[in-house]
């Protein structure tokens, strides 16, 4: 079974103008309310490819039924532990170039005994042959060890796709598969973002020798990076009309887990991962592509063994 973990789930209010003014009044072409949160769409994607998967995390207040109805209709099952206080709502602004605009909410505050319960939760029901991503922010008074207590009381291989302390603590907990972007990992370093293959190859090495298995490093317009073992594969972008990157990583994040639950071969991982991540770019919204959009994706992944 994979496991998905939300710790600052969202409502999604995707807004669509043809040029987003500031100071001026902006009219809006399109409005998508989806449910949210990055592991959240993770999940949409690893029900999109038929894996089972639950749904875990915090969710609270007026917007429960949002993301329940939601999960619902898609047939997705979570079990969720239930706080006082409100979840949070996200505003992204598209125009007509793409350019994306967000305001996001910090998120509510949680009590202490509900992120015990959590923890309780995943020490209870995780098994060795269970995967557990662990994605995105957390609420606002949550430590930023949170993802490192995770990995460490979960008995199962762990995903991470987080920043800032989340990334940098929870890579000290040795998790099985990492999925940075070049701000994410240069961050880590401490060094100014670059785009230098060389460059970032030096620093995923790094981070295996910490222990970490495999990385995905998602470089936007660059294409990919993977690593595992000894091996390092260079993955081409599609060349594709985009239509909203909000997701693509949440995307590329559903691939990989169910390319490990699968025990996919690299190659299998690879392409899986860069068209669910490229057909989510072709999608309004922060929803995953339809799976045919994924399949005519697929035989269109390029890549190179370095």
């Amino acid at each position: 079974m994979i496991y998905t973990l939300s710790l600052n789930s969202t409502v999604d209010k995707t807004i669509y103008v043809d040029e987003f003014k500031m100071n001026s009044l902006n009219r809006t072409n399109n409005i998508i309310i989806s449910a949210g949160g990055k592991a959240i769409n993770v999940t949409k994607t690893i029900k999109l490819l038929d894996s089972d998967v639950i749904s875990l995390g915090f969710i609270g207040g007026n917007n429960i039924q949002i993301i329940t109805n939601r999960l619902d209709e898609l047939n997705i099952k979570y079990d969720y532990v239930e706080i006082k206080n409100n979840i949070r709502e996200n505003i992204k602004v598209i125009d007509n170039k793409g350019q994306l605009t967000e305001l996001n909410e910090k998120g509510p505050y949680v009590e202490i005994e509900d992120i015990d319960k959590i923890k309780k939760q995943i020490k209870d029901i995780l098994t060795k042959d269970d995967i557990l991503v662990l994605s995105g922010s957390v609420c606002q008074n949550v430590s930023q060890d949170i993802y490192k207590e995770i990995i460490e009381i979960a008995n199962s291989k762990v995903i991470i796709d987080a920043d800032g302390l989340l990334f940098k603590n929870a890579i000290e907990a040795k998790p099985y598969l990492i999925k940075p972007n070049t701000h994410e990992l240069c961050n880590y370093f401490n060094i100014e973002e670059t785009t230098d293959i060389d460059t970032l190859i030096k620093l995923c090495k790094e981070l295996l020798n910490k222990g970490i298995k495999e990385i995905m490093l998602s470089m936007s317009k660059d294409g990919a990076l993977y690593f595992k073992d000894d091996e390092i594969y260079k993955i081409e972008p599609l060349d594709i009309e985009v239509k909203s990157s909000v997701g693509a990583g949440d995307a590329m994040v559903g691939a990989l887990a169910v390319s490990l639950q699968n025990n996919y071969d690299t190659i299998t991982k690879i392409k899986l991962a860069i068209a669910c991540a490229s057909g989510a770019c072709l999608t309004l919204g922060t929803e995953p592509a339809d799976y045919e959009v994924v399949k005519e994706l697929l035989p269109k992944v390029n890549y190179r063994k370095l």
